[in-house]
C-alpha cells in the first residue's frame, strides 16, 4: 500500500474497530504494531488483536501467539 494512504486506512479500520467489526481491530492492531500512521504500540496492538481474537480472528490470533500474549 502507499504510504500516503496509511492515515486514510487507519481512519477507517479504527471506525471498524470501535463497531466491533473484527477484521478492522486485526488490522488496527497491525497497524500499531507496526507503527503505520500512529505511533508504534505493542500495547495497543495486543488490545485490539485480543478483541479480534475473542471474535475467532485467525490472523489476531496468530499474532497474539508470535507475540507471546
Amino acid at each position: 500500500m502507499d504510504q500516503k494512504k496509511y492515515p486514510e486506512a487507519f481512519k477507517y479500520n479504527a471506525f471498524a474497530a470501535q463497531r466491533g467489526n473484527a477484521y478492522g481491530q486485526g488490522q488496527l492492531g497491525y497497524m500499531y504494531e507496526a507503527g503505520l500512521a500512529t505511533r508504534k504500540s505493542i500495547d495497543s496492538a495486543v488490545k485490539w488483536y485480543r478483541l479480534a481474537a475473542q471474535q475467532g480472528d485467525p490472523y489476531s490470533i496468530s499474532r497474539l501467539k508470535e507475540l507471546g500474549k
